[in-house]
C-alpha cells in the first residue's frame, strides 16, 4: 500500500482527503474531551477547546461531503 501511494502515478482522490478530513477530526474530536478528562484540576470546557472541538466538526462534515465524490482526482 505504501509503495502504491508513494508511486510516481499515484492521485489523491476526493474519497482519499475525506477519508484525512473525517480521520483528522475524530481524533481532535476524541482528544479533546479525553485530555480535559485527564486534567488535575478541571477548569470546564474553556473556550479555546470549544473552537477546537467545532473544527473537529466541520473537518468530519467536510470529509463525509468529500466521501461520495469518489474516485475523481482532488
Amino acid at each position: 500500500m505504501l509503495k502504491r501511494v508513494l508511486s510516481a502515478d499515484f492521485t489523491l482522490t476526493k474519497r482519499h482527503l475525506g477519508a484525512l478530513f473525517i480521520l483528522g477530526g475524530l481524533v481532535v474530536g476524541i482528544g479533546i474531551p479525553v485530555s480535559d478528562a485527564l486534567q488535575s484540576q478541571p477548569d470546564g470546557f474553556g473556550t479555546l477547546q470549544q473552537i477546537g472541538t467545532l473544527l473537529a466538526v466541520a473537518s468530519v462534515a467536510i470529509g463525509v461531503t468529500l466521501w461520495p465524490l469518489g474516485d475523481r482526482p482532488a
